[in-house]
Formats: C-alpha cells, sequence, structure tokens
C-alpha cells in the first residue's frame, strides 16, 4: 500500500446538507459551513479561503466554477466569493444536481438533458429519462447522465451524449444497474453491480474493477483513476483503481481525487490524502 500524508481540513467540517459533498476541484476544495449549505471553498496551494455570497445544497463543482441551478441559482468563478451577473440562468432544480467542467453546464430534468456553454444563452436540449438524484457529469463534447427509461427491463443505464457527432452512446446498458456516472477528459466512469469500471469513449477500452461499491455516493473520477466508497466487511473505506486507499476504523466517505490527493470525510471531519512518493 502506497503511503499518505493525512491533514485536517476543520474549516470544511460543516454538516452538508447533501453528504456527497466537499468536492475537491483542483487545487480548490468546495464544501460547508454551519448552514449546511455548500458556501465555501479553500485553495490548497495558497491556503485562500472564499465565502461565496450565497449558498446551495447540491451545486455543480468543477473547472474552477462552481454553478447552482434555478432561478436564484448561480455561477462562481473561484475565488470570487461572488455570482457572476452575467450567467444565464436555467429555471430547473429538484430532479438532480447540475454539472459542470468549468466551460459547459448540464441540467437534467425527467425527460431531457440540457447543456449551456458558460457565457452563452441557447440551452442545447437532448430527450433522454435522467435518473432522480444521480448527478450528470460534463467533460468538453461530452455529456453523461444515469437513464431510467429501460429500469423495468434491465435496469438502470449510463448514456452519453457526444456534442460533436450529435449522437447518445448506449455506453453501459445492462443488465442490472448503472450508477453514479463520471467524467475526466475522455473518460466516463460508473458503478455496477460488483465493479467499478473507466472506459475511454475514444477507443472504447475499458477497465472492470471488481469491487463491493454499494455504499457508494459518488465516484471520483481524474483521467483514468476512479476513487469510490467500498465495503471490506466492517465497515467503509475509499478505494482507487490505482492502488490508493484509505483505510481506518470507521467509515471514509465521500472521495474526490486530483493527482496524487484525495479527499474524504470521517466521522464528520474533512481530510486531504497526500500520496507520499
Amino acid at each position: 500500500m502506497l503511503s499518505l500524508f493525512l491533514a485536517p481540513l476543520p474549516w470544511l467540517d460543516g454538516p452538508c446538507d447533501d453528504l456527497r459533498y466537499p468536492v475537491m476541484d483542483g487545487d480548490w476544495v468546495v464544501g460547508c459551513g454551519p448552514s449546511g449549505d455548500v458556501d465555501r471553498a479553500m485553495n490548497l496551494a495558497s491556503g485562500e479561503r472564499v465565502i461565496l455570497d450565497a449558498g446551495a445544497t447540491a451545486p455543480a463543482v468543477g473547472g474552477g466554477v462552481v454553478y447552482a441551478a434555478g432561478l436564484r441559482g448561480g455561477l462562481w468563478r473561484l475565488p470570487s466569493a461572488a455570482s457572476d451577473p452575467d450567467m444565464a440562468r436555467i429555471p430547473v432544480t429538484g430532479h438532480a444536481p447540475p454539472a459542470t467542467d468549468g466551460s459547459f453546464v448540464v441540467v437534467v430534468t425527467s425527460t431531457d438533458v440540457q447543456r449551456l456553454e458558460i457565457g452563452e444563452r441557447t440551452r442545447y436540449h437532448t430527450a433522454a429519462s435522467p435518473a432522480p438524484w444521480y448527478a450528470p457529469a460534463v467533460s468538453g463534447r461530452w455529456a453523461a447522465w444515469v437513464d431510467v427509461a429501460e429500469r423495468d427491463a434491465r435496469g438502470e443505464d449510463v448514456l452519453v451524449y457526444d456534442a460533436d457527432t450529435r449522437q447518445t452512446l448506449q455506453v453501459a446498458v445492462g443488465p442490472g444497474n448503472e450508477r453514479h456516472v463520471a467524467l475526466s477528459g475522455d473518460h466516463v466512469g460508473w458503478v455496477e453491480d460488483g465493479a467499478v469500471v473507466v472506459r475511454d469513449l475514444r477507443t472504447g477500452h475499458q477497465q472492470r474493477h471488481a469491487t463491493d461499491a454499494r455504499p457508494t455516493t459518488r465516484l471520483a473520477l481524474d483521467g483514468d483513476v476512479a476513487c469510490w466508497e467500498s465495503w471490506n466487511g466492517l465497515d467503509v473505506d475509499v478505494t482507487c483503481s490505482d492502488g490508493v486507499a484509505v483505510e481506518g476504523d470507521g467509515d471514509q466517505r465521500t472521495p474526490s481525487r486530483s493527482g496524487d490527493r484525495v479527499l474524504y470525510v470521517e466521522r464528520g471531519r474533512t481530510f486531504l490524502a497526500t500520496v507520499e512518493r
């Protein structure tokens, strides 16, 4: 097992109303204060701390951007604490959290996937049946989501929309449930029964990592490296596909991954684990 240096991040120990937070995005960690809303960010490199001018229960985080959908939502370009007044509002809330990669945002309803380039006002709609609660994902030309159109026949599926070809790809269509989708670059990842899978969307090459990931609340993906919550028979650990693991008494939950760093929560406290090489 690789050696890890562990550091607590107490400023981000607020009890998030949505257990998929805090989230690490490059050098930024975005998390919660005492209110339970996601309302603050800390830069791991500089130590800079930012309290956003408004909080949200489950915003998108990616590419240095925090985005909350809805007419009362907003977009924050870190390290700015003020929402961008020119960001087009998307009046969609309640079905599932949005997604962003810093250039695009994606929101889902029960009947479609909506993609908007940041700075533009035209939304592009793709007919679909996104699952509630499960956040979609976006990375450049790709948008991915958990789809329930064939739930009765084969379970939940993972679909990916390619904006370049305007085609929807059936990436993982069962049988069984495929869920917790994530995108990073040209890689898509998901959790299925008995495994975590990472696929290169350009080549179709697929890596299947056998694991018990039933406790997972969110899948972290950094390039082709996935991290998830795994059940070891006694409690929950953070396991990554490249051999990095965070274990210990109690549960280690809500992983994020960026290079040699893994963010996780243990007993309500936020920790950063850094691989020592």
